[in-house]
């Protein structure tokens, strides 16, 4: 599967695209609030998680490059619901619109060519900029799910919840297509 925007393509993730991904991975920064691959070895298990029924991964390209990845998940056909998430680029194209781009195409593949009714996004509590992020996109946060995520040293992580619902798809859309490039 491919999806064309602008500036951007989302084509479907495959094990082939590890070495172009850990490239793209390389800055620290990117998984500060989420647990991410420290190794080729472990971004090869990422994507191979990510390679399963109920599942559409991605790549982001920008100009054949690969800059990050992104997926719908938790693809639940019956409510007609799933997660947007395992979002990240590298930092050198945060707050460049790319986010944006890449979030109207997953939209409009969650919306208008599954048929879903709702989209949830999820986010460490204290990632401020990704909150931000998430609520310039037009979706509506819903509250915290406490102890949501278990990380690899065995703490556990409060996510906050945002939500859009199919009724709020065109607003949001149209919100995502005037926004500057």
């Amino acid at each position: 599967m491919r999806l064309v925007g602008r500036t951007l393509v989302l084509e479907a993730l495959t094990i082939e695209h590890c070495d172009a991904l850990w490239t793209a991975a390389a800055d620290p920064r990117i998984f500060e609030f989420a647990h991410g691959p420290r190794s080729l070895e472990e971004l090869r298990a990422y994507v191979a998680a990510a390679l399963q029924p109920r599942c559409l991964p991605f790549v982001v390209l920008l100009r054949d490059r690969v800059i990050g990845s992104t997926r719908l998940k938790d693809i639940d056909e019956g409510s007609r619901c799933c997660e947007l998430g395992n979002t990240w680029f590298a930092p050198e194209f945060w707050r460049t619109g790319v986010n944006r781009e890449s979030k109207l195409l997953m939209l409009t593949l969650a919306f208008e060519q599954l048929g879903l009714y709702r989209v949830e996004l999820r986010v460490a509590v204290e990632n401020q900029r990704s909150r931000e992020s998430i609520l310039r996109l037009g979706a509506v946060e819903e509250g915290v799910l406490r102890a949501r995520q278990l990380l690899p040293d065995g703490r556990r992580r409060d996510q906050a919840l945002f939500s859009i619902l199919k009724p709020e798809w065109p607003s949001v859309k149209e919100r995502l297509r005037r926004a500057p490039a």
